[in-house]
């Protein structure tokens, strides 16, 4: 009842064959070896390897491992107990018991699940997942899964990962998740990753990366300086794409306030500029709706770099209430605001009696509270025109500052900046 062979070569140029369950079983677990440009269907109870140099593989019976050549084509909804290399194009709307690799060239659909193995997306990759990833591994920059230069799309009943998995997706590529759902201990974009939360078709969708209950801060999204992560927006619609997590890191752990984490790609997808006074949603805490997810403990001062740089003419991004100071109030947000209109600041100007020091107090209202002082020493000659802007040291944590400055014939400019 069992037939056991040691190869199977296959050569079909002209006619189609079948491994049609007979009640029986191929065991051993031999190599198969298809050439020619006609189908091979197996809908029999196999262990065979299936090498597919040429042609297509089709049936739903079990196969052992799978391995695709470039411009060979498998569309297979039965169960592969081994691993999958892929170089061709991979349907599987079955089940796969090993590892996932879509190498470069070849292009992948899970429709099924990967239960029991990782997967690795190589440059020029690309893997589109509409079914279920349960345990793909702890990813790092070291051994990504999604290589730079290879894609991951997840549609909206696609599933990665599992609760107690202790999952890390690492991505130095490109990922797109269109809504799914994500259950992972954290999401990395490496230095060289693209991230789009809602993906790219429209607005109003959120992505939502869940607790799996593993690591220290679970459900958390981490943007590695270089990174972009790039959201849709409508400013004629309310709903924008959002990106739900339980923690998050726009940067490293910085001492100081600084902006020079990852990048944030704001992309208008109507044709109505922005203008004064818009305000959008783009990061919502999974534990407490309508704050921003917790930080990781290191990036509390890191905040993101913003592109495009301004929003249109004569319009500026508001970071203040991204990062809200001891997380009162509605966290999250990006606002707009007229470059003519920013803070004001209430200064008093006093000689210090010496005739040699001018004492300068400057004030600026509470609803600043961590936009950073900046001064400006330069020629009379020269104004304003210069651009050596120096950060004043404590302005962040602070609604005034004194300061102190010998009489010279410079010319001494403040202003306050955002982040």
């Amino acid at each position: 009842s069992v037939l056991t062979p040691t190869q199977i070569a296959m050569t079909n140029s002209s006619v189609l064959y079948s491994f049609v369950d007979g009640g029986n079983q191929i065991a051993g677990g031999p190599a198969l070896n298809k050439y020619g440009t006609k189908n091979l269907n197996i809908n029999a109870n196999t262990t065979v390897n299936v090498a597919l140099n040429q042609g297509t593989l089709t049936g739903a019976g079990s196969v052992g491992g799978v391995t695709v050549a470039a411009g060979a084509t498998a569309i297979y909804s039965g169960t592969i107990g081994g691993s999958v290399s892929c170089s061709g194009l991979l349907t599987s709307s079955g089940s796969i018991g090993g590892s996932l690799s879509v190498l470069s060239g070849g292009v992948v659909t899970n429709a099924g699940s990967l239960a029991a193995g990782a997967f690795t997306v190589q440059t020029n990759g690309f893997l589109y997942n509409s079914g279920t990833m349960s345990l793909i591994g702890a990813g790092s920059s070291g051994s990504p899964q999604v290589a730079a230069g290879g894609t991951l799309y997840n549609a909206a009943s696609g599933t990665i990962g599992k609760n107690n998995g202790g999952e890390i997706l690492y991505v130095n590529g490109d990922f797109k998740d269109f809504g799914g759902s994500l259950i992972l201990q954290s999401v990395t974009i490496g230095a060289s990753g693209t991230f789009t939360p809602g993906g790219t078709s429209g607005t109003g969708t959120t992505t939502t990366i869940s607790s799996d209950a593993t690591g220290t801060y679970p459900a958390a999204a981490l943007f590695i300086q270089g990174s972009r992560t790039s959201f849709n927006l409508d400013p004629t619609v309310p709903a924008n794409n959002v990106l739900a997590a339980g923690h998050i890191s726009f940067g490293g752990s910085s001492g100081n306030q600084t902006q020079n984490g990852g990048t944030l790609v704001i992309n208008n997808v109507s044709a109505s500029p922005f203008t004064a006074g818009q305000t959008f949603h783009l990061f919502d805490n999974t534990y407490s709706s309508g704050t921003i997810p917790y930080n990781t403990g290191t990036s509390t001062n890191t905040f993101p770099v913003i592109s495009p740089a301004t929003p249109g003419d004569g319009l500026s991004w508001d970071l203040s209430h991204l990062w809200v100071p001891n997380g009162s109030g509605v966290s999250g947000n990006i606002g707009v605001i007229s470059s003519s209109s920013g803070p004001s600041i209430t200064n008093n100007i006093v000689g210090d009696g010496t005739g040699t020091n001018i004492v300068v107090n400057l004030v600026w209202d509470p609803s600043y509270y961590g936009y950073r002082l900046q001064n400006l020493v330069t020629p009379n000659t020269v104004g304003l025109s210069a651009t050596n802007w120096t950060s004043v040291n404590g302005s962040w944590t602070n609604l005034s500052v004194t300061i102190t400055n010998a009489i010279s014939t410079n010319a001494v400019f403040y202003r306050l900046v955002y982040p």
